[in-house]
């Protein structure tokens, strides 16, 4: 089931526009760029909870590449663009293992994370996790399989960072939160 779906979202929906915004989706500096200018900029002129926000995407972003990189090479599922020659592939495919997909949980964990801080923005950061998600299968760089574990690992990931900023950060976290937030600790 996991080939025929990879069959039909990466050779079934393949067309010209598709292909150039799925494949600049794809370009890892493309999307480090936006996040880093993002963030920067984020932190710089944002809030004070944006500031906190940033500091626990970044501790998810962490998390999540470690936990994906154990999973990758304990596994050792070969990507898609590798194994089938009959792929469409619109990317650079890189020799790491597939499952799970690092872009989708990075992704997933940040916008998950960022959505429970910023609920009037959630549509739109879960559209852009989606979006990516759905990317790394158009453009032959992972299984459908991949992406559902690693949405799974951000969003898990995500939750565990909010509740834990919920309710063991103001006793346990004062001090980083005030350096973070450049805001003085009141305890």
């Amino acid at each position: 089931m996991d080939l025929d779906i990879f069959r039909a979202i990466n050779i079934g929906l393949s067309n010209g526009i598709l292909d150039m915004i799925m494949a600049t989706l794809a370009y890892k500096p493309f999307l480090m760029g936006v996040f880093a200018l993002g963030g920067l900029l984020a932190y710089i002129f944002g809030s004070a909870k944006l500031r906190w926000a940033l500091f626990w995407c970044a501790v998810v972003f962490v998390c999540g590449d470690v936990i994906v990189y154990v999973i990758k090479n304990s596994v050792m599922r070969v990507r898609p663009c590798n194994a089938l020659e009959w792929a469409t592939v619109l990317a650079k495919c890189s020799d790491s293992y597939s499952l799970p997909s690092r872009h989708t949980t990075a992704v997933f964990g940040i916008m998950v994370l960022l959505s429970l801080n910023f609920k009037r923005l959630a549509p739109a950061f879960i559209g852009f996790a989606l979006l990516l998600a759905f990317s790394r299968v158009y453009t032959g760089m992972h299984y459908p399989l991949d992406i559902i574990v690693a949405m799974a690992i951000g969003t898990a990931l995500a939750i565990g960072a909010y509740y834990i900023e919920r309710y063991l950060g103001g006793i346990y976290l004062d001090k980083i939160k005030s350096i973070v937030t450049l805001k003085k600790s009141y305890n």
